[in-house]
């Protein structure tokens, strides 16, 4: 998932025992309203103040919003500095889900100038859209939309939704179909959501086309285990989820696979027989070249040791890049009945 992310330094300026304090701001975002939840004595001469605060938003709508408090001075302690302010429309006021804690020694008086806010929140990309409890759709103009039912988010979330039209806007080149981008990033769903993306080929309505999501971690794409299906039209595919990111369908390209996933190679392991991986990379590859499949059909693969026997393959942990090679030798059902077949 990708974001423009913006970190803004915003100073903490008010009265320690009055509610109501506003900060002042750089960019577009001004923390204040402070309401003072607790005071607490920690020792003869210091106390724990616990606020609850506000983050107005004079610019455009944002996700994400969090923010963390410093001190520079040895004599105001930072017990809990965090707040989280969730999404926040344009030119709106959000509060915060929790509160902060400051301890000062009263023995010193509170310089309110060294203590500074660092902010941060995401500009989502592409369309975006607000969508409640009650459920909704989000629709982007490039032809991607995502479904929400009623009762799949609990609170009101700045939703966004991005399409994928080619390999230019992917986080990782990857044999390209179709694809969007869901934001914010990682947001889990509790009940599954509906997305569809337009294809960049005409294929048989009902055909059922795997799923890769971005494994930001590994940054490369993870084979989800769910399958897409081709919707009447036979230009888009149709998918449940349960959580934002970053997912495309592998295309039918005639590009060379080395080119997508030859780093792959590396991650290849053997673990029972020494068998170079570069050999099962190469054998598992000219294998799956030979022959073309039916797009959808789930049942090639069967072993390689049944076609490279005395390998020690049955001891091979490989996933994923099947799909990959599946895709760019497949054919519609109706051009491949004959030619599906491993010998």
């Amino acid at each position: 998932m990708k974001y423009l992310l913006r970190t803004i330094i915003v100073f903490f300026v008010g009265v320690l025992f009055l509610s109501a304090a506003v900060a002042s701001a750089q960019d577009d975002l001004t923390i204040g309203n402070y309401t003072l939840i607790s005071k607490v004595r920690v020792s003869r001469t210091e106390y724990n103040y616990t606020y609850q605060a506000d983050v107005i938003n004079s610019g455009s709508d944002i996700q994400n919003v969090t923010a963390t408090l410093t001190s520079n001075s040895s004599h105001t302690t930072v017990v809990d500095g965090s707040l989280d302010f969730g999404d926040v429309a344009s030119a709106s006021t959000g509060m915060s889900s929790d509160t902060f804690t400051i301890r000062q020694d009263r023995r010193y008086p509170l310089n309110w100038s060294d203590l500074v806010w660092e902010t941060q929140y995401q500009i989502p990309e592409g369309t975006t859209g607000w969508v409640g409890s009650s459920g909704g759709t989000v629709t982007d103009p490039g032809g991607a939309s995502v479904f929400i039912p009623s009762g799949a988010l609990a609170e009101e979330r700045l939703l966004s939704i991005k399409t994928h039209h080619n390999t230019a806007s992917l986080p990782a080149p990857a044999p390209f179909m179709g694809g969007v981008n869901l934001g914010p990033d990682g947001l889990v769903l509790q009940l599954p959501i509906t997305i569809t993306l337009p294809l960049n080929t005409n294929l048989l309505p009902g055909t059922q086309l795997p799923l890769f999501l971005y494994d930001n971690q590994n940054s490369g794409w993870s084979y989800t285990g769910v399958f897409a299906y081709v919707n009447p039209d036979g230009v888009s595919a149709s998918v449940d989820v349960t959580h934002f990111s970053d997912y495309i369908i592998m295309g039918m390209g005639e590009e060379d696979v080395n080119y997508y996933f030859g780093s792959f190679k590396a991650r290849f392991f053997d673990i029972c027989n020494p068998t170079p991986t570069i050999d099962l990379y190469n054998e598992f590859k000219n294998l799956w070249s030979t022959y073309y499949f039916p797009i959808g059909y789930k049942h090639i693969w069967e072993s390689l040791s049944t076609h490279y026997p005395n390998r020690g393959y049955a001891c091979y942990e490989v996933s994923g890049i099947q799909f990959v090679l599946t895709s760019s030798r497949a054919v519609p059902r109706s051009l491949s009945e004959n030619r599906i077949m491993l010998t």
